[in-house]
């Protein structure tokens, strides 16, 4: 029987026998309508999400939609959208949510039209990932991943939405003989992040979703998704023919390693996508935290940035590391933007610079004091403590830090420092004597004390010098306990005298 009500006109109704009291109509779109509700029993604020007439037209749909509803409402997961309650106001069925106050990433996303930090993926994407991977397992395909569908709470924590409606329309739209509810249902998601194999109608898994999420990534880090086309049909078309354009291209702060782990994710085919959504956010933050700035603590949209140090992360793990080389092989049809005639990926120098006393800088590594003299004015140094190669200011109260993209055969390497040094003491690397500017500036040095013609720190210098000390001290006591020994040997001789 089909009701009297429309579904988009439900404002001051009050639904389950005066529990839910509709306020008003949030938005609503191709699947169904979206309310802010009372609950009267709970006093708080909900979500009621009713279908369109559409769907309203198949008593199919009307099955699964009850049947699938209560199966939603037992499913639980931290940063999935909580289903209440669900059910029906004179035949038309609607599910009750919890209510999110922090809005959407699509909102976080409008105060910034050129996109948001690569630090902001810290505050969303694993989360996601964790719930899209979750629900994979209950052979559930959300179909419809997109920021508009990632809500924020009052303290900042993500949750998935829109699960469990989609899927109930989408199996309604496959199964329907409805030539106009199929043809709206087998592209059921939003065109400018629906993966290919939907919009071909082909089968689809959770990996479709994981097309989605890295084109949420991808519009996160830019703007604007990857292959909008002037209409919704050119849109779906580009999904399926096009190649996005290489993002570390369109934003240049995006490392070649993260951008290679997105451009998989963007995979045309399922299979040349990562395994799981979790295995996609974990490259993508694996590459993030490898070459992220150190100085930023919140995002371009302004909200705090959740700071996870690379060694804590799960990114830091051997297999994670494994992903993020695999991706790089998978986006080999990309052009990397950041490799060199050479083959060597080049990276963006860090700006780290250090300043202290003329003469007495500390290492912007380190921190530890290094003595600077005039012939030092201008020439590349290594830290006698950390080995960092280093650029010193020509009034001598800087340093700056050298990112090494290559090693040159003139530059040792660490290990070859530590075999080569006797005792264990750094060696000094060979010079020579700074008789002209060229010469100065050709060759690096090591930034710490000389003694002995060996170079040393402070610290060595300090330790060596108190145990010269101690053995000077020594061997002159030794020395004087000698000489009084055969003094007074010498005395106690006894002295015959012959008798006349």
């Amino acid at each position: 029987m089909m009701s009297q009500l429309d579904p988009a006109e439900l404002v001051g109704k009050t639904l389950s026998e005066g529990r839910y009291e509709l306020r008003e109509l949030l938005g609503g779109g191709s699947m169904a309508h979206v309310y802010k509700a009372i609950d009267g029993r709970l006093n708080t604020d909900v979500v009621i999400k009713v279908p369109i007439r559409r769907y309203l037209e198949d008593q199919n749909f009307l099955t699964r939609f009850r049947q699938e509803s209560q199966l939603l409402v037992a499913l639980s997961h931290p940063h999935i959208v909580k289903i209440i309650d669900c059910d029906e106001i004179e035949h038309i069925p609607f599910v009750v949510m919890q209510f999110l106050g922090g809005g959407d990433l699509q909102d976080r996303l409008r105060k910034s039209s050129k996109g948001m930090a690569v630090d902001s993926l810290s505050d969303w994407l694993l989360d996601v990932a964790k719930a899209l991977d979750f629900m994979h397992q209950k052979n559930i395909v959300h179909r419809d991943v997109k920021p508009g569908n990632l809500l924020f709470d009052d303290y900042g924590n993500v949750y998935l939405g829109d699960f469990g409606l989609t899927k109930v329309l989408a199996e309604t739209a496959e199964n329907s003989h409805d030539p106009g509810l199929t043809s709206a249902g087998a592209i059921v998601g939003t065109p400018n992040y629906v993966a290919p194999e939907i919009v071909m109608g082909l089968r689809c898994d959770g990996r479709s979703d994981q097309y989605s999420l890295a084109t949420s990534v991808y519009e996160v880090l830019t703007g604007r998704p990857p292959l909008i086309g002037p209409t919704s049909s050119a849109t779906m078309v580009n999904q399926t023919k096009k190649v996005p354009r290489a993002l570390a291209e369109v934003n240049p702060e995006v490392s070649n390693e993260l951008a290679n782990a997105v451009h998989r994710g963007l995979a045309k085919s399922p299979r040349d996508r990562f395994a799981t959504c979790v295995e996609f956010a974990e490259a993508v933050l694996f590459a993030r935290s490898t070459t992220r700035s150190t100085g930023s603590v919140r995002s371009k949209s302004g909200h705090q940035i959740k700071t996870r140090s690379a060694s804590g992360s799960r990114g830091s793990s051997p297999s994670v590391r494994k992903m993020a080389v695999e991706s790089s092989k998978h986006s080999g049809n990309q052009r990397d933007h950041g490799a060199s005639k050479s083959g060597v990926t080049s990276r963006r120098p860090q700006k780290l610079v250090s300043k202290g006393k003329p003469g007495l800088v500390p290492c912007p590594k380190c921190k530890k004091e290094l003595p600077l003299r005039p012939e030092h004015k201008g020439r590349r140094g290594r830290c006698i403590h950390c080995r960092t190669l280093l650029m010193v200011g020509k009034e001598l109260n800087s340093l700056k830090y050298i990112e090494e993209v290559q090693h040159s055969t003139a530059v040792r390497s660490r290990p070859q420092l530590q075999m080569e040094g006797a005792g264990g003491l750094p060696p000094k690397i060979s010079r020579k004597k700074s008789d002209s500017t060229s010469a100065n500036n050709s060759e690096e040095l090591l930034l710490g004390e000389e003694v002995f013609g060996m170079w040393m720190s402070k610290r060595t210098i300090t330790v060596l010098g108190a145990v010269l000390i101690l053995v000077c001290l020594g061997a002159t006591a030794l020395i004087a306990n000698f000489a009084t020994e055969k003094e007074e040997d010498r005395t106690n001789i006894p002295i015959s005298k012959e008798e006349g």
